[in-house]
């Protein structure tokens, strides 16, 4: 399958609810086109994401956060101004931005805020890049019709499934008697079918 390749550049400042549901639009084809194209070039995705496609993905995302997020200016422990940025925040290694910790605390706590939003930012823009290419995969794929229950079996069905819930808790340490739950199943069923009117 080809991708074609489109330019897109997406304004944010809005004149009427008719211009901002135009950009919308634009911006859920967009990121429906990125999701075919992971489709495309991605082994295995959505359903799973090689190491080396998430670090690309996650670049990219960082890239945009940078153009996002306002730099953050700081004090330094040395009395120096010194301004912040996404690429400042990644430019160490974990045991050199470790090691800031003790020798530089102030960029140390204000590098790790930089990195918690970033992070947070990119595993979001991932988690939607997976969920519209499972829907851009399951289109076209007949769902199962739904299974209209006649009355008793809509009571049988509940029945078991309480009984499941409660094996459920014993599992987890709860105790309860299994054998008075399937009983005081069973009397549910009985009873429910004698409220049935024929």
């Amino acid at each position: 399958m080809t991708t074609k390749n489109n330019t897109v550049s997406v304004s944010t400042s809005f004149k009427s609810l008719r211009d901002m549901a135009y950009t919308q639009a634009l911006a859920g084809d967009l990121i429906e086109n990125s999701a075919r194209y992971a489709i495309d070039n991605i082994q295995g995705f959505p359903e799973s994401c090689p190491d080396e496609s998430k670090a690309l993905l996650i670049e990219g995302y960082r890239l945009r956060y940078n153009e996002r997020l306002a730099p953050t200016v700081i004090i330094t422990d040395g009395g120096h101004e010194r301004t912040l940025k996404v690429e400042d925040a990644y430019m160490y290694t974990q045991q050199a931005f470790g090691a800031l910790k003790t020798s530089e605390p102030i960029l140390h706590e204000a590098l790790k805020e930089i990195r918690n939003k970033t992070s947070a930012y990119c595993s979001n823009r991932f988690g939607d890049l997976v969920k519209y290419a499972k829907r851009v995969k399951s289109e076209g794929i007949d769902k199962p019709p739904r299974v209209n229950l006649n009355y008793d079996e809509y009571v049988a069905k509940r029945v078991e499934s309480d009984y499941t819930r409660a094996k459920q808790f014993v599992n987890r340490g709860v105790r309860l008697n299994l054998d008075a739950v399937r009983k005081a199943g069973i009397a549910y069923e009985k009873a429910m079918q004698l409220a049935e009117t024929k």
